[in-house]
């Protein structure tokens, strides 16, 4: 019995200093504290337990190292690799715990638990059979980007071991580190755990590019984070610093009445000041829209427009503009020069609107002219609307000063677009918004309308929602010289109309402006089986769905009731009255309209707007012709026989 104990305590004896005879990379102070406490430990990292001797655990008190071992293996015992240390110090220290890896040669970036352990003078902490668990997690290193550039480029960035990646790694669902100037642009989708922008470092986000962080956004100072005209940030976080940068169109001439460089622009920073949009050098106008506000401008228009120059001279117009620019609210935006606005603050963390339109119907209009506000684009289908709500929204083409009018489409990041509240209906004109939501789609058939010439171009939509209802006002362009489209009811202009979807024609209008040559095309939502065009001026018929398109000429003197939308090659609308009638050289009609008639190989003879209510046909052959009348009614057509 005795032998097979010695053997045991030799045994154990030859492990222990086989175990201290392995070399640690901290060296402990034995000198300055003499006072010793025993601790005897298993590890585990990461939920793992260590199970070789490449671990070493350290004790410090500060930078001072008060104990550190490598393991020693017992394979008797249910944990085989036991750290035995024996730190020095007084009663009361705190020691924190460190990780070597000696197969890596290098520090392992960790927590631990406990968290800490504090000295007892002669103390002592697990046994052999029974040891101290200490457990330690990994931290998470970051990727650091250290570039200047592209970042999507691999040679920008470090892996959390400091090496470089070979390919861009997958950050997805890492922290990074900006140590750089980063540059996220168009193509380029960016997406990250958390992200530290470090002083005097920046992220930079281009047109079409889109950075998405899912956890903390940290940053410290407005020029760390650009986003520019068309990108889009997706984060959670409030208080973060950014600047917003809007590209902003110059008009060709600055004389107080310019065609062309004028833009609807709203604001994605919370707190970006007002005044900060006055340029150092140039003229500028910024305008709000307000439908209560009704001035005449020079021509004795009425308009709605309030300009933030006259809050400075009159005393009526200092409540318009509040100091900061306003949540969902859009602006009507030029410059004499400078090419670019910046809006500085904190990155909006909103990601829902309900929006109730104030209707009147004392107004001579009800629009709404609103922003996105938020830091990405969205969609005007996924954007609830009520019944009381147009179909459609309109925006603004700085380039040539025309609106242009939208069926469906995305609405970008600091773009203004404009609403038309049609009725004050329960439940009243409010467009609702959720990130995480869809609204009630767009149009379940409609035919967009778009005549051009060398100038720019301009559109109408027409829309089939199963009844007729009101439409969108046509607006008047800023850019009176671009011809325009457009539909007519009760008198009034449309640029978006919705008919009922068995309608079979639609008179369509056309203000030329200039001696030109022009286009029509049409782009379809929704299946049409038959799209035909026709042109009463020239007779001329036009297969939309095979040709695609129409040109042709006309002088700013023609008639603007010139074509028709026909949607059905079958019967003609008629009424169930005759309408017109022959005396001797004289087809009298009893309404007001455009009259064409049409002989039997489908050629128009005879294409004029009524001035009375009779049309001269004297140089009709004796023959059979369909009469049609194009009037605000509607159409209709009779057949006569000429005597």
């Amino acid at each position: 019995m005795k032998k097979i104990l010695l053997i045991l305590v030799c045994i154990c004896g030859c492990l222990t200093i086989k175990a201290q005879e392995l070399p640690t990379h901290w060296t402990p102070d034995i000198y300055t504290y003499p006072n010793t406490m025993t601790i005897t430990s298993y590890v585990v990292i990461d939920g793992v337990e260590q199970l070789d001797t490449d671990i070493e655990v350290g004790l410090f008190v500060g930078d001072e190292c008060r104990a550190a071992i490598r393991a020693t293996h017992y394979s008797a015992f249910e944990h085989e690799y036991i750290w035995y240390l024996y730190p020095h110090g007084e009663t009361g220290h705190v020691m924190t715990m460190r990780v070597w890896n000696h197969s890596t040669d290098s520090e392992m970036i960790v927590t631990s638990d406990p968290a800490s352990i504090t000295f007892i003078t002669d103390g002592s902490m697990g046994s052999t059979q029974n040891p101290q668990l200490l457990s330690f997690t990994s931290a998470s290193l970051p990727y650091t980007y250290v570039g200047k550039g592209q970042w999507d480029e691999p040679g920008n960035w470090r892996n959390p071991d400091g090496s470089t990646p070979t390919a861009m790694p997958d950050l997805a669902n890492k922290d990074v580190e900006i140590n750089g100037i980063a540059v996220i642009d168009e193509g380029v989708v960016a997406e990250v755990n958390n992200m530290t922008i470090n002083a005097n470092c920046s992220v930079k986000i281009g047109s079409k590019g889109i950075l998405t962080v899912k956890g903390k956004l940290t940053d410290t100072d407005v020029s760390q984070l650009i986003l520019h005209d068309g990108g889009q940030i997706f984060q959670n976080n409030e208080n973060v610093k950014a600047t917003f940068r809007k590209s902003i169109v110059n008009p060709e001439d600055w004389n107080g009445k310019q065609k062309d460089g004028w833009q609807f622009i709203s604001s994605p920073i919370v707190g970006a000041a007002v005044e900060d949009f006055i340029p150092e050098n140039g003229g500028y106008d910024l305008y709000i829209w307000d439908n209560d506000n009704v001035m005449e401008d020079d021509d004795e228009t009425e308009v709605p427009w309030v300009n933030y120059k006259q809050h400075f001279d009159d005393e009526y117009y200092e409540d318009y503009f509040a100091t900061y620019f306003a949540e969902n609210t859009g602006y009507l935006a030029s410059y004499e020069n400078q090419n670019r606005a910046d809006f500085i603050g904190e990155l909006n963390v909103s990601t829902e609107f309900e929006i109730e339109l104030n209707y009147s119907k004392y107004r001579s209009w009800n629009l709404f002219l609103l922003g996105n506000t938020f830091t990405f684009d969205i969609e005007w289908d996924d954007i609830e609307k009520t019944t009381s709500v147009s179909d459609g929204f309109v925006s603004l083409n700085p380039e040539t000063g025309v609106f242009e009018y939208h069926s469906s489409g995305t609405i970008k990041a600091g773009q203004g677009y404009v609403v038309n509240a049609t009725k004050n209906n329960k439940p009243k004109p409010t467009l609702t918004y959720s990130k995480d939501a869809k609204g009630r789609g767009a149009m379940s058939k409609n035919i967009n309308v778009i005549v051009s010439n060398s100038k720019g171009s301009d559109n109408v939509i027409l829309g089939f929602n199963g009844s007729e209802n009101d439409g969108f006002p046509k607006l008047t362009n800023f850019n009176d010289g671009i011809a325009t489209i457009f539909t007519v009811s009760d008198n009034k202009m449309y640029g978006i109309a919705s008919y009922d979807e068995n309608v079979k024609e639609i008179p369509l209008c056309f203000d030329a402006k200039e001696i030109a040559t022009y286009t029509i095309s049409m782009k379809t939502g929704g299946d049409f089986d038959y799209i035909h065009l026709i042109d009463r001026m020239t007779g001329e018929d036009t297969d939309i769905l095979l040709e695609s398109e129409y040109k042709f000429n006309a002088l700013d003197s023609d008639n603007v009731n010139r074509f028709i939308v026909r949607l059905s090659n079958g019967d003609e609308i008629n009424g169930n009255d005759n309408f017109a009638y022959q005396s001797g050289n004289q087809l009298y009609i009893n309404e007001i309209g455009t009259i064409q008639i049409i002989d039997m190989t489908g050629r128009v003879v005879i294409n004029e707007t009524l001035s009375g209510n009779a049309v001269d046909i004297s140089n009709l052959r004796n023959a059979a012709y369909i009469v049609r009348l194009v009037s605000e009614n509607g159409v209709k057509t009779q057949k006569i026989v000429v005597l």
